[in-house]
């Protein structure tokens, strides 16, 4: 969402409602106006920023994530949240993740690059690239069901996730955007 769509959100909520600002896919965001956890908690009291260990670092199974904000909001959560809830593997794995930046940072470029190639390449199937890891193709636009679709994909030895109102295609690396590319020539001929 927008700023502009942030704030006029912000501007219908009681100061008394908390807001999480769920930033799962914030490394990939390439937008220039968007709102900013780390900026907006600084302006609402009742904002909580969310990010996590899971998708941009590669640690999904991990379960690793986080809360930032106001003081008061995280000391509630601190009170309600489960003791130990992330094991010391989990913990290490996120400290190790956070060393190494230009790793992230290269991987996040190569799916981002790939989300464009993908975007750019399914158009004709209505595609919708998003500013996370994945582009949208919805079912209206597709040549057939998505259920079919991801069969026809899976044949070809590429996974794609279906959904009644769509299909959802993970970005990751160059190679394997190549194998989807190539996978996509043949069912579309």
């Amino acid at each position: 969402i927008s700023n502009d769509e942030f704030e006029a959100f912000m501007a219908k909520i009681p100061a008394n409602v908390v807001v999480g600002l769920d930033e799962a896919y914030f490394e990939y965001n390439r937008a220039e106006s968007q709102p900013i956890g780390t900026e907006v908690i600084a302006k609402y009291d009742n904002v909580v920023g969310l990010r996590t260990f899971s998708k941009a670092y590669g640690l999904a199974g991990a379960r690793v994530g986080y809360a930032f904000g106001p003081r008061k909001l995280i000391e509630a959560i601190n009170k309600v949240a489960i003791p130990f809830s992330v094991n010391s593997l989990a913990q290490a794995g996120a400290l190790a993740a956070l060393d190494a930046k230009e790793e992230l940072k290269e991987r996040i470029d190569e799916a981002v690059i790939a989300r464009e190639r993908i975007a750019k390449a399914f158009a004709d199937w209505g595609a919708i690239a998003s500013e996370a890891n994945f582009v949208w193709l919805p079912a209206a636009a597709l040549p057939l069901p998505p259920q079919e679709l991801a069969a026809k994909f899976a044949e070809a030895g590429v996974l794609i996730r279906a959904f009644p109102e769509g299909v959802r295609i993970s970005t990751t690396t160059e190679e394997e955007t190549d194998v989807l590319l190539k996978a996509f020539e043949s069912i579309k001929a």
